[in-house]
This record gives structure tokens, C-alpha cells and sequence, in this order.
């Protein structure tokens, strides 16, 4: 009995060695979550996904660099000054008739009313009998200003049609072993290739510079090298002339694609002057003649000393043949010769004349007849009625001055438009910055 309450005693002593209370016992027991590996198929999903979203990233990043690095191109593309300018610089045409920009007294009523007793022989337009060039010697020095100017599309290119279009173009420059050649926008602007032909049958391959789909005029150039030595010896460079000195009555010379036919001439009268078609940032005078046209027709106009004084305007008028005036252009050819970005403004308006300044009590400078919606000038505050007269502390008293300080900016610039717009009982300086655009 005895050593069996020792056996008792002895467990009852190990247990409160190990720390029990003689109470029951109760043991922890240790556990493992155990996470399955993921697969291999799993893996390669988000591998995938995270190329996916480093790709995403890269191509908003490179098309933000991108835009930013095109616009920087497209709006530094033209010199700060014309001193700076080597390319194609064309002398421009004073309007004759404008307000005096010194003491703002307006001039001459219009065109037709306006006194060129004295003009230099250079100028007038009417046939003179003493002179050695009859009008025949003329018209066929003319026509040798004129090519044919096809545009061609690819293949891959072709939804419907031919896949060619051609129109007529004159040759009015020449720079570098280089020819530059005026000619219709809707041919060449998108054309995979631009063909030009001569009057010997020759074609050689042109290059598109610029165009303007307002006004429908591209320009396009062509090496020497590659013509034929008689088309070389056979074209003439057409001269610039001044449009603003035209006259109702004065005798002009079509030349181009005339009543369907290719490098043919035809002659006729200005009988009208004095209309204007308000584009875009531009106001171009209208020459009205009594030359038919059919449809397809697209001729220069000469006067009758051979200078090139208006440019095809391609719907004609009551089915005879019309041309906006040379001088309105020039400012825009030039821009398009030397391949700048055409500037973009905004705004449509007109030459103040005498009558308007008489009738309304209108300042000197350019009427805003429309700003077009979301345009810079829109943007920027000035409305229709206003009247522009400087930009960047220069007069303006003409639209042509206008679109010729414009198109000198570049996209992205800021021009400081000064306009008079009509308060309460007058006329009050506003000054705009308006950030200009590009076509």
C-alpha cells in the first residue's frame, strides 16, 4: 500500500514540476497554412498584363512626345523676319487706293473710279500699236508659261475612279536649278505622285510644297536636271504682275486648259473689277471677263503686256471665265513657295472704303465682317463689327496688309491684335493676344 501511494505521490509531483495545476491538461497544437504555388499558366497571365500596361504607357508617352515635338516643327518652320528669309520673296503690290495711314483720311472710292493717268507703260494694260510685241506674239509667249499638272493616286490608294486628276499650271518662278509652278490644290494635295507635262509631250516628276484649300491653289516644284533640253529652252517664267491696276475694259489673255484644251489661249476684256470674295483670313479681288469656260477649264490670266494677274477661280462665273487678282495672292504664294505652314487667324472681312467710312463713320483699317467659331481670334475675344487696325504696332489698313503680317507668324505665336471696337458713343482701343493656329 505504502509504495503504491508513492507511485501516486511521485507522478502528482512531476506534474506540478511541469507546471500543472492538477487541473486537466490541455495542449496547443501548432498550425501551418499552406498556400498553393500558383500555376504556371497563372504566372504567365500577369507577365502578360504587365507588358500590356508597360506598352500603354510607352505609346501615350511617345504620342504625347510626339505631338509636342510635330507642333514645335510646324510652328518654327518660317524665319522671324523676312530680312531673314532666302528662299522665294515676292515683291507685293501697294494698294492704291487705300486710307491714308498717316492721317487717316480716306482715298480713292474703288478701282474703276480710281485716276491711273501717268502709270508707268509697265502697268497699263490696254494694247499699245508702237509697241514691237503684237497681241498674237503675246499670247503665244504666254501660253509657254503653261504646263499640265496630273496628280496620281496609288493603288492601295483607290476606292473609285481613275485614280487621276490633272489640271493646268504656270510656271512663275525659278530658283536653285528649280522650277515653281502654281497650280490646283484638289489634284496635287494628296497625290502619290504629281506628274507635269510640257509642251513637247515631255512629263517630268513634281514636288508638292504647300496648298491652300480656301483659296484652291498648291504650289509645286520640278528640277531642271530632269527636263528635256527642248522643254527647257521652249517654257518661260511668268511674271508677277499687279492686279490692283486692272481696269473694266482693259483687253486680258487666258492661258492654261482653255475651253478643254491643253495649253491653248483665248482673249477677251476685264468687265468687271470691283467685286470681292471674303475668305479666310483672306479678301481677294474678283476679275470678271467674257471668256467662256466649260467645265474642266483652268486658265491664268494675263494682261496684254504678258504679265499674270489673276489666278483661276474654278467655278467661273455665269459660265465665263473668273480670276481672283494676283496681288491679294502674293503674300500666300509665298508662303506656299517656300513650303511654311499656312498661318491661321481666323477672321473674315473687307476693305473699308470711302463710302463705308462716309455711310457707318467707320476708323481706318480692316472691317471683321465674321469670326469663325473656336478660331484664335474667336478665343481670344474679338467679335464681328470690330475694326483691325495693327498688328504687332503695325498699320493696318488693308486686308491684304492683314493676311500678309499674319501669314508671316508662325502657328503658336502670339500677335497682339490692336481693333476699335464701338462703345456707347465711339470707338474704343482694345488690344487682344491672340495665339494663332494653322490651316
Amino acid at each position: 500500500m505504502k509504495s503504491a501511494d508513492n507511485k501516486k505521490k511521485n507522478a502528482k509531483n512531476i506534474k506540478d514540476n511541469n507546471g500543472s495545476t492538477g487541473s486537466p491538461e490541455s495542449y496547443s497544437l501548432y498550425t501551418e497554412n499552406i498556400v498553393e504555388k500558383p500555376s504556371v499558366r497563372y504566372h504567365k497571365l500577369i507577365r502578360f498584363a504587365e507588358l500590356v500596361c508597360c506598352a500603354v504607357v510607352f505609346g501615350i508617352v511617345a504620342a504625347v512626345v510626339f505631338v509636342v515635338v510635330y507642333e514645335k516643327i510646324e510652328s518654327s518652320d518660317k524665319p522671324g523676319s523676312s530680312a531673314e528669309r532666302t528662299g522665294i520673296v515676292i515683291e507685293k503690290d501697294e494698294y492704291p487706293y487705300e486710307t491714308d495711314s498717316v492721317s487717316g483720311e480716306t482715298g480713292q472710292a474703288g478701282p474703276e473710279t480710281y485716276d491711273v493717268t501717268g502709270r508707268p507703260e509697265s502697268e497699263q494694260t490696254g494694247i499699245d500699236n508702237n509697241t514691237k510685241d503684237t497681241l498674237q506674239n503675246i499670247m503665244q509667249s504666254v501660253s509657254r508659261s503653261t504646263v499640265r499638272v496630273t496628280g496620281r493616286q496609288s493603288t492601295d490608294e483607290l476606292q473609285f475612279g481613275t485614280g487621276e486628276a490633272s489640271v493646268s499650271g504656270v510656271i512663275f518662278a525659278e530658283i536653285d536649278a528649280e522650277y515653281f509652278v502654281i497650280t490646283g490644290y484638289d489634284e496635287v494635295a494628296d497625290a502619290s505622285r504629281i506628274i507635269v507635262r510640257f509642251a513637247d509631250s515631255s512629263e517630268v516628276g513634281g514636288h508638292y510644297l504647300k496648298g491652300d484649300a480656301d483659296t484652291g491653289i498648291a504650289v509645286i516644284s520640278i528640277k531642271q536636271s530632269d527636263m528635256t533640253q527642248t522643254a527647257r529652252s521652249y517654257i518661260k517664267c511668268a511674271n508677277l504682275g499687279n492686279s490692283y491696276m486692272v481696269r473694266q475694259g482693259d483687253t486680258v489673255i487666258a492661258a492654261g486648259r482653255i475651253l478643254g484644251a491643253d495649253f491653248g489661249v483665248n482673249q477677251g476684256i476685264a468687265t468687271s473689277v470691283v467685286n470681292k470674295d471674303s475668305l479666310v483670313d483672306s479678301y481677294l479681288g474678283l476679275i470678271y471677263t467674257n471668256m467662256a469656260m466649260i467645265s474642266g477649264d483652268y486658265g491664268y490670266l494675263f494682261d496684254a503686256t504678258g504679265n499674270l494677274i489673276g489666278i483661276p477661280v474654278r467655278t467661273g462665273f455665269n459660265g465665263v471665265m473668273s480670276f481672283y487678282g494676283i496681288s491679294d495672292l502674293k503674300a500666300l504664294i509665298e508662303e506656299l513657295s517656300n513650303g511654311y505652314t499656312v498661318t491661321y487667324c481666323g477672321i473674315i472681312g473687307e476693305n473699308i472704303t470711302a463710302d463705308m467710312a462716309s455711310a457707318y463713320g467707320l476708323p481706318a483699317g480692316v472691317y471683321v465682317r465674321e469670326v469663325k467659331e473656336n478660331s484664335p481670334a474667336f478665343q481670344a475675344g474679338i467679335q464681328s463689327g470690330d475694326v483691325i487696325t495693327s498688328v504687332n504696332d503695325e498699320t493696318v489698313l488693308t486686308f491684304s496688309t492683314f493676311s500678309e503680317k499674319i501669314y508671316k507668324l508662325n502657328s503658336g505665336d502670339k500677335a497682339t491684335i490692336n481693333v476699335k471696337r464701338l462703345g456707347k458713343d465711339e470707338y474704343k482701343n482694345i488690344l487682344f493676344s491672340v495665339t494663332l493656329g494653322s490651316k
